[in-house]
């Protein structure tokens, strides 16, 4: 169980960090976008004004402020927090697409089913650190649109289909169900939201906390160094009060300013931190995952 004091440090943070900017899955819906999931023409918005989606897909324009912070792909809850998860605009080039499109990953992720290709980066850290059984009691922070989700339920079926284990995920915006999978709708960082998930887990550790989290990126690197630093921490005080002492936190951070220190504030918490550059990843992508396991208290 969360102790008070540490549930109060998180849910402050989130407070004064998490609503200055948004959190995002990264590249989430993309392949929505791009497969035509989603009805948005980002060709023609892509020099102009962001865009974002509501939940009826319905396009509207972005200024002021937030045009800084907002991504295609997401919807405003209100006029301070932006809840985005797609790439920034200028992502949005023809050649960037059609290199998606012709993606590997993305076309096997199309054939197997899930719903991004970050499933199979998932799928290579699991392989290669042996983490995720049956029996386990999996969190699945910034869920949305669900491939993690759908890889950690996959490792939960037993015979005649049976599910054995729990996966848990949270996101701030809404994700398609998934069947074996529970969703809390909501940020995790907030009081009600970790209530609910105490309900759930009704006074069990949880073996495994996965994030694919990641800031939506300003281009500024001091400002884009703190906020990946602050992601990455919200992601471990929440599995520091939450795992079993030899579970496993995985986390996805970005090599550059800042760095070093992310890795060594998850040694400080854990006997063993590897980094990981999944195949799956692109090779011009800074994002690198860090495994943590073991608490040391």
């Amino acid at each position: 169980m969360m102790h008070g004091g540490t549930r109060k440090c998180v849910a402050n943070r989130g407070k004064q960090f998490v609503s200055r900017f948004a959190i995002c899955t990264a590249c989430t819906n993309l392949d929505q976008f791009v497969h035509g999931q989603v009805k948005v023409d980002f060709f023609k918005h892509c020099l102009g004004q962001a865009i974002v989606t509501n939940e009826h897909d319905r396009t509207q324009r972005v200024g002021g402020r937030t045009q800084l912070t907002a991504l295609a792909g997401g919807n405003f809850q209100n006029s301070h927090k932006v809840n985005c998860t797609g790439m920034a605009k200028n992502k949005f080039s023809k050649e960037w697409v059609m290199q998606h499109i012709n993606d590997p990953f993305v076309k096997m992720a199309q054939q197997k089913g899930y719903r991004a290709r970050a499933a199979f980066k998932l799928t290579e850290i699991l392989d290669a650190e042996k983490l995720m059984k049956r029996g386990d009691i999996v969190v699945d922070l910034g869920s949305a649109p669900g491939s993690w989700s759908q890889v950690a339920r996959e490792r939960m079926v037993g015979a005649g289909g049976i599910i054995d284990g729990r996966v848990i995920a949270l996101d701030l915006s809404p994700m398609e169900p998934i069947a074996g999978v529970e969703f809390i709708l909501g940020d995790f960082s907030e009081e009600p939201v970790l209530e609910q998930l105490q309900a759930l887990l009704d006074g069990q550790l949880v073996n495994l906390v996965m994030s694919d989290m990641a800031p939506n990126l300003s281009g500024v690197k001091g400002a884009d160094s703190a906020r990946i630093q602050i992601v990455c921490e919200l992601a471990l005080d929440f599995a520091i009060s939450h795992l079993k002492p030899d579970g496993a936190l995985i986390v996805k951070a970005f090599h550059g300013s800042g760095f070093s220190q992310i890795v060594e504030n998850f040694k400080r918490h854990f006997k063993k931190v590897a980094e990981y550059k999944p195949k799956a990843s692109r090779n011009r992508s800074s994002e690198t995952f860090l495994v943590a396991r073991g608490l040391k208290h």
